[in-house]
């Protein structure tokens, strides 16, 4: 069951503790990060007198993809905060918010689409802006775990683009 958070793959989402998603309401995800049959490839290459493998090894410093992913999700939290983000639902019931990110910052925005796995029984999948995060990274551990808090914009199909989510709820007044 994998999950997709602003095209970053995460490989667990404990979906049993994930309330019925609600534009408007504060959902915690908790995201699970592991080595799950992530392994150094091993191409076969034709040799002159052989075939040869070889092992597509990029050194010591070379990191698995659920290391990369994990990374990815800490640079979405780095930024949270109210002096990053603000959001509410207005008088008439509709979501929206306000994102100064600084012009350093390793994201673009902070509003992220969700992208649920097909094979769970209702579909979770929704636009939503970052706007709290925990590492829960055990240090002893070869997982990692991080508690990712989204303010719900809007299901996922109901937009396409960023931009489109951007237009329909940002608010441009500076904070």
């Amino acid at each position: 069951m994998t999950w997709t958070i602003d095209g970053i793959k995460i490989q667990h989402v404990a979906d049993d503790q994930l309330p019925t998603l609600t534009r408007g309401d504060e959902v915690t995800l908790p995201l699970l990060f592991e080595h799950r049959g992530e392994t150094q490839v091993i191409e076969a290459r034709d040799s002159r007198y052989s075939l040869q493998y070889s092992f597509n090894y990029e050194g010591p410093e070379a990191r698995l993809p659920f290391e990369i992913n994990y990374d990815n999700i800490l640079d979405l939290i780095a930024y949270r905060g109210e002096d990053v983000v603000r959001y509410g639902v207005g008088d008439r019931g509709e979501p929206w918010f306000r994102e100064r990110l600084p012009p350093d910052a390793p994201v673009d925005s902070l509003v992220v689409p969700v992208d649920a796995p097909d094979d769970i029984a209702e579909d979770r999948s929704h636009w939503g802006i970052v706007v709290d995060g925990e590492d829960r990274t055990n240090p002893v551990s070869s997982q990692r775990r991080v508690d990712l808090t989204l303010f719900v914009l809007a299901p996922r199909d109901a937009y396409d683009t960023r931009a489109d989510v951007e237009a329909a709820f940002g608010d441009e007044i500076t904070i």
